[in-house]
């Protein structure tokens, strides 16, 4: 992704904030820090991004509430995102980003609810503002320790690419060798005379 943001700047920042909002949010700070792209113009393309992805799964429980509220999971997620929307109101919106787990199923509950979409939008806007600027600061301050954790994950994914492809090959071959002597030690068919 790092690439990708350095390669096309604002554009991908735009582009991966409708995909993924809190880790662009913090390679934005790192390609900032770099001089890649005006911080000002970053940190408003990744909230428009950020902005886009919460209105499509606001839209989601908005379009299909019904099918929704009968779903399992909502049925598993949906009281915890209730207790905190009474206790909140709709600016649970705004408090949902700092507890891991509960953003989309309450961006998708307050689409069930009916909120007003100028109210939504009000309150996103001000939370991702905030969020996305937080998050574009501490990936400023610790660009350089981004990268390296970068490099270290990219240094992870060749080695589980080796032992899943190991793995992938031996699976093969066991399931080869077996299917081989299950047809050894079986009896001969009989032959038709």
């Amino acid at each position: 992704m790092e690439e990708f943001l350095v390669q096309y700047g604002l554009l991908a920042v735009l582009c991966c904030a409708l995909i993924e909002n809190d880790v662009t949010f913090i390679l934005t700070g790192v390609i900032i820090e770099r001089g890649i792209v005006n911080p000002y113009l970053a940190l408003l393309c990744g909230i428009a991004g950020a902005l886009g992805h919460d209105l499509l799964w606001f839209w989601l429980g908005h379009a299909k509430s019904e099918t929704i509220r009968e779903s399992s999971v909502y049925r598993r997620v949906g009281p915890l995102v209730e207790r905190l929307a009474s206790r909140f109101g709709p600016w649970e919106l705004f408090f949902c980003r700092f507890i891991y787990g509960t953003r989309n199923p309450s961006l998708v509950f307050w689409g069930v609810q009916r909120l007003s979409i100028f109210k939504f939008l009000a309150i996103e806007t001000l939370a991702l503002g905030i969020w996305g600027s937080f998050l574009a600061t501490l990936g400023y301050f610790l660009s350089d320790r981004t990268a390296l954790v970068i490099g270290q994950v990219k240094s992870i994914e060749h080695w589980m690419l080796g032992a899943v492809v190991i793995v992938v090959v031996v699976v093969l071959g066991m399931r080869f060798f077996a299917r081989h002597e299950i047809r050894k030690r079986l009896p001969a068919p009989p032959e038709e005379p």
